[in-house]
């Protein structure tokens, strides 16, 4: 507006200048149309700052975060044993004159539970062919396998071989096993000691016996 003003003041100079060679009717009409630019160009202004203009767009994008990086989980491996459980690394032999007894291994061992054939004094003709039968545990926690075999220790064999046990038996089972004896010629009493093996030939456990009589 002050420019509009300026521009009024200074036609008005230079009329007053040119001796009122105008005439007031003249001056009259360029003050109104200066005020009739002036009204327009305010009126624009008030429009371009009304509230019920049409307000520019504003951008709406969302920034979009950086990807959180998580570090990769390792998969557990799973390590498969390579070898069997130990057995006795040789065969062990005992002092005859200390109890009967064998060590115990890390893997295998076994106990007496009793006689199911041939009860102990049992009496017997020369010659005689029996059949021995023992209940034994596995007490180590390896499985006896078909391999395994009962084994002559010490006393009289009366002519036993060593025999397959010929079943399967898991730790903690027990299981009935035998072997086929003859009853010695003479007369006498007879104990015959025996102890299972596993099937790399390794005997282990507690021997277990047969006693038998002899008589005509």
């Amino acid at each position: 507006m002050k420019k509009y003003y300026f521009i009024l003041l200074t036609l008005t100079i230079a009329l007053s200048a040119c001796g009122n060679t105008v005439t007031v009717s003249s001056t009259e009409q360029i003050v109104s149309t200066i005020y009739t630019a002036g009204a327009i160009t305010l009126e624009a202004q008030v429009q371009m700052s009304s509230p019920t203009a049409t307000p520019l767009p504003v951008s709406t994008a969302t920034a979009t975060p950086a990807p959180t990086l998580i570090p990769p989980t390792a998969m557990p491996i799973l390590i498969q044993p390579t070898n069997e459980p130990s057995q006795n690394p040789a065969p062990v032999f005992w002092d005859t004159n200390a109890p009967i007894q064998v060590d115990h291994s890390l893997c295998n061992n076994s106990a007496y539970i009793d006689d199911i054939t041939i009860p102990d004094g049992t009496v017997l003709v020369p010659g005689e062919i029996f059949v021995k039968t023992w209940t034994l545990e596995n007490t180590g926690f390896c499985t006896w396998k078909d391999g395994y075999t009962l084994t002559f220790y010490e006393g009289n064999s009366m002519s036993g071989q060593d025999t397959e046990i010929g079943k399967t038996t898991a730790s903690g089972r027990e299981a009935n096993f035998s072997i086929e004896l003859t009853a010695p010629e003479e007369e006498g009493t007879y104990t015959g000691y025996w102890i299972l093996k596993d099937s790399y030939g390794y005997p282990f456990g507690m021997p277990f016996y047969v006693q038998i009589v002899v008589t005509e």
